[in-house]
């Protein structure tokens, strides 16, 4: 599951490439501090879609840095 493929749309290869090194360097831990019952939601909402909550996060913040364009930098 650890190597599960994360689905973006991407404009190009150039994109693609960015994620991939982006989603295997994973030395940064980072500690989150969140009201319990957000969580708990969070949790069960992507344990229904089979993924692990940090894979989750993974993907949003990616998303997030694509739809911002600071992939294309």
């Amino acid at each position: 599951m650890q190597n599960r493929l994360i689905l973006f749309t991407l404009t190009c290869v150039a994109n693609a490439q960015k994620v991939l090194e982006l989603i295997r360097n994973k030395s940064r831990r980072v500690n989150l501090a969140l009201n319990p019952q957000l969580w708990q939601l969070f949790e069960s909402c992507v344990e229904k879609e089979l993924v692990a909550p940090t894979h989750k996060i993974e993907e949003l913040i990616i998303a997030y840095l694509d739809q911002n364009g600071y992939l294309d930098e």
